[in-house]
């Protein structure tokens, strides 16, 4: 299968599955990448803006999550990072998302429906481009993984590609190993009563449809999915988990579902930004308000101190007077109270 320069998904035609069971599968990168012409006479399943705009919103929410849950070990995202690599080739692969790990290696994330020898070239390539970037922007040869997580038709895969002068290493995922309906339920139980999915729930709901072979099933799960996810009370998580939803089964999904999720998506996000200004007005005339009130209190203490000061020094001023009254010098009446004998004469007066 062959994939266009903009991102076009083309379906695979099942002769070609059959003459070449090892190089057979569609293609559906977690990092949407493109590596060729498109075939003749093809069509998209969607088009790239709608699953850009989706891929991009899930991409920014991998941010902290862990991928353990698809079999992948120690992998919490923790940046996600820009993506202009150098290009080698005039028509060389072009690759959305890049990830930095929490142990400080980066990873490039694939995901496959199918098996293909061929795909390790891909995976050079990408690898070869992100060393190229890393190492002009200072990052000395780090640590760059390769985690490709396959669909539950396959069960396994070899890891290791071996041409003498170089040695490529993938980390597979597979999610044959995931039970769809259990997962479902306990998902769907907690949803239901608690509106809310923790991080590994949430990648476990978005992956779901895809642990399941019949192409039709996949579709009935993933309406169920997406349904579950908008009844998620934190809209983030809604946006996450829906956004992953038709980003994973960008292959399965039909035209009209896709485009009105995707509208469900841009009409949630518009109506997040009004929320959150919202709070920010509020959380703004709050403030305004506190600082008028710490001003005012602020004020009425400095009269208070300077009603006290009057109050004492009026209060010394009479025990000077009496002192002066009943004998005591200028000159005693000032050392007594303290201050100096001009200040007792213009009292006394």
């Amino acid at each position: 299968m062959k994939r266009t320069r903009q991102k076009k998904n083309v379906p695979v035609d099942a002769s070609a599955k059959q003459a070449e069971p090892e190089e057979s599968g569609d293609l559906t990168e977690l990092v949407s990448v493109s590596d060729g012409p498109e075939e003749s006479g093809s069509s998209p399943d969607i088009s790239y803006q709608n699953k850009d705009i989706a891929s991009k919103i899930f991409a920014e929410g991998l941010r902290e999550k862990s991928l353990r849950v698809y079999g992948i070990s120690s992998s919490r995202i923790t940046k996600v990072l820009p993506t202009n690599l150098p290009a080698i080739e005039v028509n060389e692969l072009r690759m959305d998302n890049l990830f930095q790990m929490e142990d400080g290696s980066y990873a490039l994330i694939d995901y496959e429906s199918g098996s293909r020898s061929k795909d390790k070239i891909k995976y050079i390539n990408y690898i070869a481009r992100t060393l190229k970037r890393l190492y002009d922007a200072g990052i000395r040869f780090p640590k760059i993984r390769m985690i490709v997580i396959y669909t539950s038709n396959v069960k396994h895969v070899k890891t290791v590609l071996d041409i003498g002068s170089l040695r490529l290493q993938i980390e597979p995922g597979y999610l044959s190993g995931i039970h769809t309906e259990e997962v479902f339920q306990k998902i769907s139980k907690k949803a239901e009563s608690e509106r809310n999915l923790e991080d590994d729930e949430l990648m476990e709901l978005i992956i779901l449809p895809l642990t399941v072979e019949n192409r039709e099933e996949q579709r009935i799960l993933l309406r169920k999915c997406v349904s579950l996810a908008q009844e998620l009370e934190e809209r983030e998580k809604q946006i996450f988990a829906v956004s992953g939803l038709v980003t994973f089964a960008d292959k399965i999904i039909d035209e009209e579902f896709s485009k009105n999720v995707r509208r469900w998506i841009q009409m949630t996000k518009v109506g997040m930004i009004i929320e959150r200004e919202k709070q920010e007005a509020i959380k703004q005339a709050v403030e305004e308000e506190r600082e008028k009130q710490r001003q005012l209190q602020e004020q009425q203490r400095q009269l208070q101190k300077q009603l006290q000061e009057e109050t004492e020094r009026s209060r010394r001023d009479i025990w000077i007077l009496r002192s002066l009254l009943n004998g005591c010098t200028v000159a005693e009446a000032a050392e007594a109270f303290g201050v100096t004998e001009q200040e007792v004469i213009e009292l006394k007066g």
